[in-house]
Formats: structure tokens, C-alpha cells, sequence
């Protein structure tokens, strides 16, 4: 008769499931390139950013490129749509005074771009949507005004790392001023806006 000791080594063993000792499939072997993610791995996201942001004609002229910055959530539906909800800010400098023009912009937009492979998971994408810009520019010598105006952001970007938790990346955006709303100057009523950001995400 067996011992009892290898009796029960050899129940416990045949109740561990066989693929317990499998090999874990989740990462790619070494040296092979990063699967692109699937639908709905992880349909969230929140990103940060931060770059630089400048106005365009004669408003552009009056003001220095300033510190752009911005908080975006995401809804991803699928691998290749994205619906956005965003804040959008700037703060850029006014010339000859210790003055400054700040937006605060609540944007929507519609995100679209393939989940690729290769070294790592990456997504490049296009974007478009509408957005609401609070301008206010105190007292200039300039005849800069306070204003609320309607912009169409454009752009283009794209995300590093996107089967991980945690992404980074860059976009840029061209804030299209359709002449809807308050103007901001006599001179340029409705000035388009101009912005390169890095981002960082949390995907959940």
C-alpha cells in the first residue's frame, strides 16, 4: 500500500487545474510585437494635458503663445470611435502690460483612429467637435474684451501604449472660430486658436 502522504500529493494534483501551470498568455513572448487591444477591454479614459497654445491674426499679434492645459474624459465604444467631453484652458500674455488673455473652453468630440501593434500598442487618430470659449482679457491697451464664442477643435494625435493601464501621448488642435458669439476684438472679432499638448491617461 501506497503511503498516505502520496495518496493525498496525488489528490491535490489532480484537481489543480492543468491550466494553472500554463504558460501566461496576456503578454506577447519576447520579441514579438504587441498585440493591438480588443473591443471593450477597457472602455474608459481619463487624460491630462498640457503644451502650448497661441491665437492667430491680429489677436495673435497682440498676445504671446502661453501655457495651454486640460482635463478630457472618454467613452471608447469600440476600437477605432471615441466620444470625448472636455476642458479645454490657455492663459497667454498681452504685450506692453502685465495683462492676460485667458480661455476656458467645454468642448465635445468625436475621436476616430485604428488600435495598431508593433513595439508596443499605439492609436493614431483624428478628432473633431464643437466647443463653448469663455474669453476674458481684463483692461488692455489693445481693445481686447471679454467674450463667449463658439469654436469647432480639429486635430490630430496619437496614444502610446494602449493595451496598458496607464498611456501617454501628444495632439495637436486648430480651435476654428465660425464667428458665432461675442466678439473678442474690434479688429479680429472671432480669432482662431492654435495648441500642441502632451497627454498622460488613466484607461479603467
Amino acid at each position: 500500500m501506497k503511503p498516505l502522504w502520496m495518496m493525498v500529493l496525488a489528490a491535490g494534483l489532480a484537481i489543480v487545474p492543468a491550466g494553472a501551470f500554463a504558460e501566461d498568455s496576456s503578454d506577447p513572448p519576447a520579441g514579438l510585437p504587441a498585440p493591438a487591444p480588443e473591443a471593450g477591454d477597457k472602455p474608459y479614459d481619463v487624460e491630462l494635458n498640457g503644451g502650448v497654445v497661441g491665437y492667430t491674426g491680429r489677436v495673435g499679434n497682440h498676445t504671446s503663445a502661453g501655457v495651454g492645459y486640460g482635463i478630457t474624459g472618454a467613452y471608447n465604444p469600440n476600437p477605432l470611435l471615441s466620444y470625448e467631453i472636455a476642458y479645454q484652458g490657455n492663459t497667454n500674455g498681452i504685450d506692453n502690460s502685465d495683462r492676460k488673455i485667458t480661455s476656458n473652453i467645454l468642448q465635445g468630440d468625436v475621436k476616430f483612429g485604428p488600435q495598431l501593434g508593433g513595439p508596443f500598442a499605439w492609436r493614431p487618430f483624428v478628432f473633431a467637435g464643437l466647443g463653448l470659449d469663455f474669453v476674458n482679457s481684463g483692461n488692455n491697451d489693445f481693445g481686447l474684451t471679454n467674450a463667449l464664442q463658439l469654436e469647432i477643435p480639429l486635430g490630430i494625435g496619437a496614444e502610446l501604449f494602449t493595451n496598458k493601464v496607464w498611456r501617454v501621448g501628444a495632439r495637436g488642435t486648430y480651435n476654428f472660430a465660425p464667428g458665432i458669439g461675442g466678439a473678442v476684438s474690434p479688429e479680429d472679432a472671432h480669432p482662431d486658436r492654435w495648441g500642441a499638448q502632451l497627454t498622460a491617461q488613466a484607461a479603467f
